[in-house]
């Protein structure tokens, strides 16, 4: 019975979005996630767009717990940001079959990148780059949240990064960190976090509010205040 289950969860996830581009370079965004997720998740969805008329076509696969509610708002989230989305159940460290999981599609999608975001992604690529030839890339977004187990995700991390092809950080100090790490200048790249402004305006109210109308401040001028 336990197969059986595993193999409908095979073909629902890893069959639930269409075949990339013929011809293009798969590019797999890896990250755990539990609830909601966080930051990331906006530059890795947003990020697929842009990516519709280059070379590249990007996908995410999320290891997540398997019976997490929240990952259904990133499927939501991922599907409205036009991100194809993989979900990679994970019931822990001691789970072999998500390296078994990350293999297969890796060979499915013939994945010419894989670009991670967290210390087991990172370890992850190392892991399989000797079963499935691709370039090893990896952002650097820093930890929001320290645990007992910080030290040896830290420790980790040192480990993975002077083997990847290419390092991003999202601010100077990460960008330091990284290099004393021993990462080469040349093979680290600092990325300041970015704001489409397609996407994010805005939106003022159409009728004057209480306030404004104290003020005298005209419904369609912008307000400061201290």
């Amino acid at each position: 019975m336990e197969k059986q289950v595993e193999r409908r969860r095979r073909k629902r996830t890893d069959g639930a979005w269409p075949n990339p581009r013929p011809g293009a370079d798969v590019v797999l965004h890896t990250r755990v996630v539990t609830d909601t997720g966080g930051g990331p998740d906006k530059t890795i969805f947003y990020s697929a767009p842009f990516l519709a008329d280059t070379r590249y076509w990007l996908a995410a696969a999320y290891m997540h717990p398997p019976r997490d509610p929240g990952f259904r708002s990133l499927q939501k989230r991922a599907d409205e940001a036009g991100c194809p989305m993989i979900s990679v159940p994970d019931r822990g460290p001691m789970d072999r079959l998500v390296l078994r999981r990350m293999l297969n599609i890796c060979r499915r999608y013939k994945v010419r990148i894989w670009h991670g975001h967290d210390y087991k992604s990172n370890l992850l690529g190392l892991m399989l780059r000797p079963f499935w030839n691709m370039k090893l890339v990896t952002t650097v977004h820093g930890w929001v949240k320290e645990t007992r187990r910080t030290p040896l995700y830290y420790a980790i991390d040192r480990w993975c990064l002077p083997r990847y092809e290419h390092i991003i950080t999202v601010s100077d100090d990460l960008y330091e960190a990284v290099l004393k790490s021993g990462v080469p200048a040349g093979r680290c790249t600092l990325l300041l976090n970015g704001v489409d402004e397609t996407r994010f305006q805005r939106r003022l109210a159409a009728a004057a509010s209480p306030l404004r109308a104290q003020l005298g401040t005209p419904p369609g001028r912008l307000g400061l205040g201290g």
